[in-house]
């Protein structure tokens, strides 16, 4: 299902599968609307991706006008809607946990039942109705897509999916969590650990989010310099990393960067473990990173860059295994099971 609107800063930790609600997929239930501003993805690297820019979403002057108004609606609204910094984190540089926030518009799954709207929107002080907008949402907006055959032809040959049941039920909606994807390509920067557990990338950080404490605690910091505790061979300080892709794996963090960074990160212990620059240049974004266990049990980290290489790493000794090297760059399915060479 498409989203109703795409208002800013509005973020889900679970989701209802009814028409016209949010859906989602396993195994990350938090959904990303809308992010903050940011600089997009190199266009060369971009290019060699093969990804290319997002048409624009809406068509028709009726859907655009309706779509300005409502977001301009939104934006009046948003000076007496928050109260914290945007995540509800207060003193959490280096891990330290930020005080409980509740925020006034956050909606719990009783005041949900009792006629809340699940997004905590005002729909009574907008011009449109939820309906309205759906509708007008669904007839105007236009999916990405990058397809060399059409629908009726994938239909033919894919199962038919039966959508008279529930993946998930709604459980609560916070506006205080507000990831930051700068494009929307880029997968892998939320995850969900545990019922409870969302580690997420925030800016120059790495958040993560209790829903059980309603509280949020920066993990990682990338911004300035990034030194690295292991001195291993290949080790090296990053500074100003722009996170594009992330794995989580018991408490081992791996991010990679827009410019080929390494991050590897334990989150239940102070300081980066290890960083490098894995690519042969600075433009060969991260594609994807995956930390998996071996069959003799050693933990290992794989990464894709767009320097045309797949790299597979020792976890426990930072130390690069094995590195296959492509005739273009590297994408890999959800599972890193499959490895895609465009």
């Amino acid at each position: 299902h498409l989203s109703p609107l795409p208002p800013p800063g509005y973020s889900f930790l679970l989701e209802d599968q009814r028409p016209g609600i949010f859906s989602s997929r396993a195994p990350n239930p938090l959904r990303i609307l809308r992010a903050p501003a940011s600089r997009d993805l190199d266009r060369d690297s971009s290019c060699r991706a093969g990804r290319q820019e997002r048409p624009p979403q809406t068509s028709g002057s009726q859907g655009g006008t309706m779509a300005v108004y409502l977001n301009d609606d939104l934006e009046d609204l948003q000076d007496d809607r928050f109260d914290s910094d945007g995540f509800g984190v207060s003193g959490s540089r280096d891990g330290h946990p930020s005080s409980p926030n509740k925020h006034k518009n956050d909606t719990s799954a009783v005041e949900y039942r009792n006629g809340k709207d699940m997004q905590g929107i005002p729909w009574e002080r907008l011009k449109y109705s939820r309906d309205q907008y759906r509708k007008m949402r669904l007839k105007h907006y236009k999916n990405y897509e990058n397809l060399a055959r059409s629908h009726q032809g994938f239909d033919m040959e894919c199962k038919q999916v039966e959508t008279n049941d529930k993946f998930y039920d709604f459980c609560f909606n916070t506006r205080l969590v507000k990831p930051t994807i700068v494009h929307f390509q880029l997968r892998n920067l939320v995850w969900a650990t545990s019922k409870h557990d969302v580690y997420m990338a925030q800016n120059n950080s790495v958040m993560h989010w209790s829903s059980l404490l309603q509280r949020g605690t920066e993990v990682l910091h990338v911004a300035g310099q990034v030194v690295p505790k292991q001195k291993t061979h290949g080790a090296r300080t990053l500074s100003r990393v722009q996170i594009s892709t992330m794995a989580l794996k018991d408490n081992l963090m791996v991010a990679g960067g827009f410019r080929g960074e390494l991050i590897f990160k334990y989150v239940d212990k102070p300081g980066v473990a290890f960083c490098t620059n894995a690519a042969d240049n600075k433009n060969s974004v991260t594609n994807a990173v995956d930390v998996y266990e071996s069959p003799s049990g050693a933990t290992r980290v794989t990464a894709a860059n767009n320097d045309c290489t797949v790299k597979f790493l020792d976890a426990e000794r930072c130390s690069l295994l094995s590195r296959f090297t492509f005739p273009w760059s590297v994408n890999v399915s959800e599972s890193m099971l499959l490895f895609g060479i465009p």
